[in-house]
């Protein structure tokens, strides 16, 4: 079973790989409906509301087809809205993108629910993807993206992904997918940890990393002694590693999914490798767990020291425009750091440096 789901990978890898030039070239296929940065946002007026200052879609409605995200550093908020396709659509395309964030969308129905091609440093939270095909198809070198609190239910596959690096999936939920996580040899450095697997398998046959150095994912079918899961010293995790495909191993895997409800603040973008120019607007984001209170503190640190509080006390809501001083020192050594205004012990602070040109 498993060489006829590697076979089908190389083949979906080649056709989609084809697919996708030729979407470069002509601007997407089935997505009818199109995001753009604009006076009108593409078509968002047709099915929401068009925020031109901080460039975010708002759905207010329904739809039975598929976006297309046709600019760079744009928020489709779904709003609870649901997308609704057939098996020959795709839900939300990203072709080439870069900083866009999707939220708060229920994609179903569609081939691939939301899917990803040469397209880096993007967001999303708070969505499911509901009896598609694929959940998500992550590929041809889409790096540097973050997935977080998303849910992934009745897929055919929950997360499928090929020739992609560096993308950190953390909190989501995967259900009653027949393979949660379907990664082939092409992919390196991805990270998960803190993501609940319920009732079906992974294969990675890359090298990538199932933990984040100190706590790992719950898996449904790994919890219990009957299943190899001892947790002698009581501290939540499993005394023994879960393997999960080859050199895949969770050193850490967690004995139930209560343990990871702390408050806790993730810190998404600029998270490493991004380069912002002096001038120019770009989104801060990132994600709240729990109770962390209503307001964050956003600092900028050069070499691990505070250089400018870009936000003092702003509201906690995972997104931040900033316009970054024309007067600001170049440097390919700036990180963000984001804390609480109630409790300073909620913080978070870029996994890597990125660059201010």
């Amino acid at each position: 079973m498993v060489s006829n789901y590697m076979q089908r990978g190389r083949t979906l890898r080649i056709a989609f790989g084809i697919t996708m030039l030729v979407l470069m070239m002509t601007g997407g296929a089935n997505a009818t409906k199109n995001i753009t940065d604009n006076a009108n946002g593409g078509d968002c007026n047709t099915f929401g509301i068009w925020d031109n200052v901080a460039k975010i879609c708002t759905m207010t409605t329904d739809l039975n087809e598929g976006i297309q995200i046709g600019s760079d550093n744009v928020t489709l908020e779904g709003n609870g809205f649901t997308i609704t396709g057939t098996e020959i659509d795709d839900g939300v395309t990203l072709f080439g993108r870069n900083g866009v964030t999707i939220r708060n969308l229920n994609v179903k129905g569609f081939m691939f629910g939301i899917r990803l091609g040469w397209s880096s440093n993007n967001i999303f939270t708070n969505n499911t993807a509901n009896s598609n095909l694929y959940g998500f198809l992550i590929e041809a070198s889409s790096n540097n993206n973050r997935l977080i609190k998303n849910t992934m239910s009745s897929n055919n596959n929950g997360i499928e992904m090929a020739d992609s690096h560096n993308n950190i999936f953390t909190y989501n939920t995967f259900d009653s997918n027949p393979w949660g996580v379907w990664s082939e040899s092409s992919n390196t450095d991805n990270v998960f940890y803190l993501n609940n697997f319920i009732n079906f398998s992974n294969y990675d046959d890359g090298s990538n990393q199932w933990d984040d150095g100190s706590i790992g994912n719950h898996y449904s079918y790994f919890d219990e002694p009957i299943e190899g899961c001892y947790d002698n010293d009581t501290n939540g995790i499993c005394d023994s590693n879960y393997i999960i495909q080859n050199q895949n191993v969770d050193r850490y895997p967690l004995v139930s999914w209560n343990a990871p409800e702390s408050p806790r603040i993730i810190v998404v973008s600029p998270n490493g490798g991004e380069i912002w120019a002096r001038g120019t607007v770009h989104k801060i984001t990132w994600s709240s767990v729990g109770t962390t209170g209503p307001n964050v503190t956003i600092q900028l640190l050069k070499n691990g020291l505070v250089v400018r509080t870009v936000a003092s006390s702003t509201p906690n809501d995972g997104s931040e425009a900033w316009t970054i001083p024309k007067t600001q020192t170049r440097g390919k050594d700036y990180k963000i750091r984001i804390k609480s205004t109630s409790n300073s012990a909620y913080k978070d602070t870029s996994d890597k440096n990125f660059r201010i040109s």
